[in-house]
């Protein structure tokens, strides 16, 4: 394999070349006179490419790059927040799946609730940022009782700095009936609305209206559910 010489000893050599071709220029027959020439011409170019770059071009070339970030990186957050908002959306809409499933097998009532302590439904009933439990609802009085099973357990979203998972309205929990129906939930339907909190109203954005990014997760009366995203 050919090896490269050190930059250093590549300077040396091409002036020696330079000042050698120069030299045997002057005192060599003329026949040899374009040869001397064409090697002289190109020991100058290995000196030229040897050159490095000037204050002007580093200066131009730092500018074009701080220019390209200062577009790029607001994108690319933005594309990392929506991949995000929409993980979590897709979670939820997994476990309500199942807790939809779980009521229709076991033949009772199950429950998904926002739960700070995965053990219980606890913290702000709306507020869903924190977790939720799904659990089986036997009695049907639409609380974890002593003896209730807790199926699964989910811990907090990892948001985006001033987003949150809020519940829409109550009683701020997706209680599923034996049938798949989720009793309370209207027309319009439940939804987890993952969104800017300074956007959040007493409603979530219904639809492709809104005109600020989201994912919702709707869920409607008979059960049916769905991922509302912009």
């Amino acid at each position: 394999m050919r090896q490269v010489p050190p930059q250093g000893y590549r300077l040396i050599a091409n002036e020696f070349c330079f000042y050698f071709v120069y030299y045997c220029n002057e005192f060599t027959p003329l026949g040899t006179y374009f040869i001397t020439m064409a090697s002289m011409k190109t020991c100058r170019m290995n000196r030229q490419a040897d050159r490095g770059i000037t204050l002007v071009e580093t200066m131009v070339t730092v500018t074009i790059m701080v220019i390209l970030l200062m577009v790029a990186v607001p994108a690319y957050k933005s594309t990392i927040d929506g991949n995000r908002r929409a993980t979590y959306a897709t979670e939820l809409l997994e476990d309500l799946t199942l807790a939809r499933s779980e009521a229709i097998k076991r033949n009772k009532k199950v429950v998904v609730c926002a739960s700070t302590s995965g053990t219980a439904c606890s913290g702000n009933p709306s507020d869903w940022t924190s977790g939720w439990i799904m659990y089986v609802d036997a009695n049907g009085n639409g609380s974890l009782d002593p003896g209730e099973s807790v199926l699964r357990a989910h811990g907090a979203l990892k948001l985006p700095a001033g987003w949150s998972a809020t519940h829409n309205r109550t009683p701020f929990t997706f209680p599923f009936r034996p049938t798949g129906e989720i009793p309370g939930a209207g027309a319009a339907g439940f939804r987890i609305c993952i969104m800017l909190q300074i956007d959040q109203g007493s409603n979530c954005p219904a639809g492709l209206a809104y005109g600020g990014q989201y994912s919702n997760l709707v869920a409607t009366a008979a059960g049916r559910l769905r991922i509302e995203s912009q």
